[in-house]
């Protein structure tokens, strides 16, 4: 049963995480207008392949998101601690451009 549980809330937050990268909401939008001149037929191919493209993006960014950014030498301060990424003694203001913060 926590088996279960730990998987729906791993998919609950992978879907709410994937939604503001996908925006299904303006994509519809995109779609229609870039296919108004195609046949129905056609339209839904386009829609079929665009949708096998995004989904081979993100399983190969998926599987492969760590190795790419060993090889780049990216790195995430705070990810694997699930720690901030500043530290406690370094002050807000080196952290956020002074455009980002209140004035």
């Amino acid at each position: 049963m926590d088996f279960a549980a730990d998987f729906l809330s791993y998919v609950g937050l992978t879907v709410l995480t994937l939604l503001p990268i996908i925006n299904p909401v303006g994509t519809a939008v995109l779609l229609l207008g870039i296919g108004e001149h195609l046949e129905p037929g056609a339209r839904e191919r386009q829609i079929r392949k665009a949708c096998v493209y995004a989904f081979g993006i993100l399983v190969a960014f998926l599987l492969a998101g760590t190795l790419i950014m060993q090889v780049f030498g990216i790195s995430i301060p705070g990810r694997a601690s699930g720690r901030s990424a500043r530290p406690a003694s370094m002050p807000s203001a080196y952290w956020w451009p002074s455009c980002w913060r209140a004035r």
